[in-house]
């Protein structure tokens, strides 16, 4: 008995589904520490309030991959997509 399956190979990049993404910054967990704002000055500021804001949307590759990387290092968790 001779069984022939389909085999489909699926190759998976690295690109994102979606190209652009916007995150959002929980304002009761914020310190302002900044460092969003230094890996990410086109999606973040700190207002008077010493409170990351969102200014803008990540939408390219590389600003998705800082604000990736944003999310993973806020000292608090603040941050989320």
């Amino acid at each position: 008995m001779n069984l022939l399956f389909d085999v489909k190979i699926i190759i998976r990049t690295t690109l994102p589904e979606v190209l652009y993404m916007t995150p959002r910054v929980d304002e009761t967990r914020c310190i302002g520490c900044g460092l969003c704002v230094q890996l990410c000055p086109d999606q973040f500021m700190v207002d008077p309030r010493q409170i990351a804001i969102v200014t803008g949307m990540a939408d390219s590759i590389e600003a998705i991959e800082r604000l990736e990387a944003a999310v993973d290092y806020c000292p608090v968790q603040a941050i989320s997509l």
